[in-house]
């Protein structure tokens, strides 16, 4: 038995699609509308996950685990639960095991939120950038404060812990 079979690990997973580009995105993103290029790339995390079982001869224990982008939530409720269950398949999640996932606000609804609780999320961080309009058109990301709270109102009615946001200095118009 490995001695490391117990050890907590972070499993972090880039899902790099999004609808649109953002003029101030940081992430390597695949701007798309077609769902088999997504279907196509969880096909190919399941076979990293199935690989990297293999190797380690156990599934890893999992202290955290993080979706980030793009925008994860751009995934349709089929792609999440069937990403989730490649999880459940390959690694420990367990009631000590903290999920996040980065959102997008703009695709953010309450089914969708109420799913993403279901799946084990209990940390959401909203990528909101700017509250001045000026700035959000220079950058591509125009949410007004009645949205923002609206999705503030969802994710809390959801269940989540811990809500988020990344507010940026530096930026256009700022």
């Amino acid at each position: 038995n490995d001695p490391d079979a117990d050890a907590r690990r972070a499993l972090h997973i880039s899902l790099p699609f999004c609808p649109v580009r953002c003029l101030n995105c940081e992430n390597d993103s695949i701007i798309t509308h077609d769902g088999r290029k997504i279907d196509h790339y969880i096909d190919n995390i399941e076979r990293e996950a199935e690989l990297l079982v293999e190797t380690l001869g156990f599934r890893p224990r999992l202290q955290q685990l993080h979706l980030g982008g793009g925008s994860p939530n751009y995934l349709v409720d089929r792609q999440l639960v069937r990403l989730m269950g490649i999880v459940d398949d390959h690694f420990v999640v367990d009631d000590e095991t903290q999920q996040s996932l980065d959102a997008n606000p703009k695709r953010t609804s309450p089914s969708q939120l109420k799913l993403l609780r279901g799946l084990g999320f209990d940390r959401i961080s909203l990528s909101i950038r700017d509250l001045d309009p000026s700035v959000q058109l220079a950058i591509g990301r125009t949410l007004s404060l009645d949205m923002i709270r609206d999705v503030f109102d969802n994710v809390r009615d959801a269940g989540f812990k811990t809500v988020g946001t990344d507010i940026m200095d530096g930026l256009p118009c700022q």
